[in-house]
């Protein structure tokens, strides 16, 4: 059946809509069903139009469904027939229906259809029906943070009185209380509501507070920044006194909330619904190339923007929705969109008191200070840390003021977890680096952008309870720049014996607690492995890295944490440690099950080369030279390692760079368990790619040949090209050719009688 559309087109009863804005299809059908209705009703009283709604409600489901569109419609369009139109009976369908006008419609509607929707919710409230949260709820999502309209005040004011009247419904209705205490202290907190309106609102949150305190800390570590904003009113002192007060049993209560993450469905319901809705957009599929022109214009359609305003609220809230809610997936973070750093740095730029920046920074870092991997997300800590190295460049302000930030709130937030808070932080640092959110701290440390004093706000920061001082950094920054440069045993050991000094000075000036201790052996291990990931297996390295060996015990008597003792036993340990003890002390001992796990993961690693990281496969691929020099691979490990990574057609640099890390060594051993799987490739393969990639690593090879391998190198080369086309083989011949001329070595009798013809043309070219 056709809708008669005619008298309904151009014009809406129920929303604003500009002259070329499309009717609303939902409202459309609405009224064609309350049309319909209208015309049974005809010149019948209210007694009678009652009556008829109670019959027809017993009818079949899809006419009990249309009666209760049209029903809607008229409750929301004709408020004199409103109470008429109310089935008491059933309404699971009403409310069904209802919900598009509170979640989507509701900022959109007329004041007279906004009134008329509030009238119908708080009957169901007075009545205690089911399902009448989830529309309270709808009507939350619509409250605007900062938003001194009188629209919005309307809202605020008909909420409050709506649920101070009705207390005992919100009090069995536990699953909205957490909604209901987060939006009330969002609204408090913005200081501008009259007597009249902020009177109910906290009387409401004291008494869910006290009588419902479970239900209201779910919310977490944000309802205590929420109550921090409050505190200055007089009736909630005497709640936030009880609430920092220690207990017989343990802490106070307001540790436990510290420690719990803010679950999203909370922070999410501060923004309306269209606001998300644009924000997913801006975020998911504006390009950043056009982010000047698409967030001022997010900004100018959903702060609020009138002189009595204060959108400083509305940021707030936006940046805790971003930070704790919107978690882009992966595919996402790699795109050219407008990332959640380029958008919080708008958003701070707009703000325009210090009263709202500091609420802003604390949204920001509130994650930060309570810090934990296994509960947190590190997509929790992303956004602030990328803000404060992307912003160097042209906002260097706002680095240092986060900075400050930080290092203020860290210590004084909240005093009796001050060294936890401090913790945390340097964990977020650290994991944060760990995870790739930046390459490393030297992003901020390294950047001449910023002045020595910001750079040391930083190392307080990075480092724990700040015991890591400057002349512990510059020696191990020393340290660290001369790892491949050339000396001798007595400079190694010159220099790490200064690295050594600065420890021992700090643990004399420092008392060291059991977290300190962990803390700064992390730091120190963590350094001593981008040390060892740095080195080559070059003589030259191998100095460096057993001057650390030398002074092992002595580090390990400062800070017995130092996590460098599997060097010195030989019980059963997991590939990781083994790997790093061979780094370590090349000649370290070794037991039979060692050898075993050592090349079991190194074949288990070259099975998920294009997965793993650069760094686990460097340190893989030098600790697995250094295990060629003592034990033999094996012909048959060789031959995989090599078929099924180095010369496959799909192979990437990764294994050029391992394989040149072998050759590198000019060990005959390394050599001698190339050439052997190499030469067993060539027997059981055929694939043209893998040969034209053995000739190139043949080549590499023939410059560092050692002389015990040389026969062995001639044959292998004689095997490959009778394997090569005429063309590849004449180019690599001539490679060869060269490369053995270069080095010194005579060209190979056998090699010329077995390509007599073709060393003939190229002697003669």
């Amino acid at each position: 059946m056709s809708l008669p559309v005619k008298e309904f087109l151009g014009h809406s009863v129920l929303f604003e809509i500009g002259p070329i804005d499309l009717p609303d299809t939902v409202e459309h059908a609405h009224f064609y069903r309350y049309s319909v209705l209208k015309q049974q009703w005809s010149e019948k009283g209210e007694a009678e139009v009652t009556a008829l709604v109670a019959k027809q409600a017993t009818r079949s489901a899809e006419t009990y469904s249309d009666l209760m569109q049209g029903l809607l419609y008229g409750i929301l369009s004709e408020a004199t027939m409103a109470s008429s139109y109310c089935v008491n009976d059933e309404w699971a369908q009403f409310i069904e229906q209802l919900k598009y006008y509170t979640y989507t419609k509701f900022l959109q509607a007329k004041p007279s259809t906004r009134e008329q929707i509030f009238w119908i919710v708080a009957r169901m409230v007075s009545l205690n029906i089911k399902g009448s949260d989830g529309l309270i709820l709808g009507l939350f999502r619509q409250l605007r943070s900062g938003d001194r309209s009188a629209e919005n005040m309307w809202l605020v004011k008909s909420l409050a009185a709506l649920l101070h009247e009705n207390q005992n419904w919100i009090l069995s209705s536990p699953s909205i209380i957490p909604y209901v205490i987060y939006a009330f202290l969002r609204l408090l907190s913005e200081n501008f509501l009259d007597s009249s309106i902020q009177k109910p609102l906290v009387e409401i949150c004291i008494e869910l507070l006290r009588q419902k305190y479970g239900e209201c800390s779910l919310l977490g570590r944000d309802l205590v920044r929420c109550l921090l904003e409050v505190s200055q009113i007089a009736e909630f002192q005497q709640f936030w006194n009880w609430l920092l007060r220690p207990t017989a049993d343990g802490p106070a209560p307001v540790s436990r909330l510290l420690l719990t993450p803010t679950p999203r469905k909370y922070l999410a319901m501060r923004l309306t619904p269209r606001m998300e809705t644009d924000l997913h957009f801006l975020l998911e599929t504006c390009k950043s190339a056009k982010q000047n022109f698409y967030i001022p214009l997010f900004l100018a359609d959903n702060l609020p923007s009138a002189p009595a305003d204060d959108c400083g609220a509305m940021i707030v809230d936006l940046i805790r929705y971003v930070v704790a809610c919107f978690h882009p997936k992966n595919s996402v973070l790699v795109s050219p969109v407008v990332q959640r750093w380029a958008f919080i740095v708008a958003l701070l730029k707009h703000i325009k008191t210090s009263y709202c920046a500091a609420s802003a920074k604390l949204a920001l870092f509130l994650d930060w200070f309570f810090f934990d991997p296994q509960v947190d997300s590190i997509m929790c800590i992303e956004p602030g840390l990328l803000v404060i190295v992307k912003s160097m460049v042209n906002y260097p302000n706002i680095t240092v003021t986060l900075l400050d930030f930080l290092l203020l709130s860290r210590d004084s937030f909240y005093p009796p977890m001050a060294a936890y808070c401090a913790m945390c932080i340097a964990r977020a640092f650290s994991v944060s680096v760990e995870k790739g959110v930046i390459p490393s701290i030297d992003a901020i440390l390294g950047s001449p952008l910023l002045q020595e004093d910001v750079k040391q706000t930083c190392r307080s920061l990075v480092s724990p309870s700040g015991i890591v001082d400057d002349a512990l950094i510059n020696s191990i920054n020393s340290l660290e720049s001369c790892i491949g440069t050339r000396v001798t045993n007595e400079d190694a050991e010159a220099k790490v014996e200064e690295w050594l000094k600065s420890i021992r000075r700090i643990s004399h000036k420092v008392s060291f607690g059991k977290r300190e201790l962990e803390a700064l052996a992390n730091f120190i291990n963590g350094k001593l492995s981008s040390v060892i990931l740095a080195s080559d297996t070059d003589s030259t390295s191998m100095i460096w890295i057993n001057a650390l060996i030398r002074k092992l015990p002595q580090f390990q008597d400062i800070i017995p944490s130092i996590d460098l003792s599997s060097v010195s036993h030989t019980g059963e340990d997991s590939h990781e440690t083994l790997f790093s003890k061979l780094m370590l002390d090349p000649a370290a001992p070794l037991s039979a099950n060692d050898i075993h796990v050592l090349c079991g993961s190194f074949l288990t690693l070259v099975g998920k080369m294009e997965q793993a990281d650069p760094a686990t496969i460097e340190k893989h691929s030098a600790a697995m030279c250094i295990l060629a020099h003592r034990i033999s691979l094996g012909q048959d490990t060789m031959c995989r390692f090599l078929k099924d990574s180095v010369f496959r057609e799909t192979a990437n640099q990764r294994f050029t760079l391992i394989l040149e890390n072998m050759l590198r060594i000019s060990d005959p051993n390394v050599q001698e368990y190339v050439l052997n799987g190499i030469k067993s490739l060539l027997e059981s393969t055929e694939d043209g790619h893998s040969f034209t990639n053995i000739s190139t690593f043949l080549l590499i090879l023939s410059g560092k040949i050692s002389p015990n391998v040389r026969t062995q190198f001639i044959e292998v080369s004689a095997a490959l090209l009778a394997k090569l086309p005429a063309s590849t083989g004449n180019l690599y011949l001539a490679g060869l050719t060269y490369s053995l001329q270069t080095s010194g070595i005579d060209i190979p009798d056998a090699l010329k009688a077995s390509n007599a013809q073709l060393f003939k043309s190229l002697l003669n070219e």
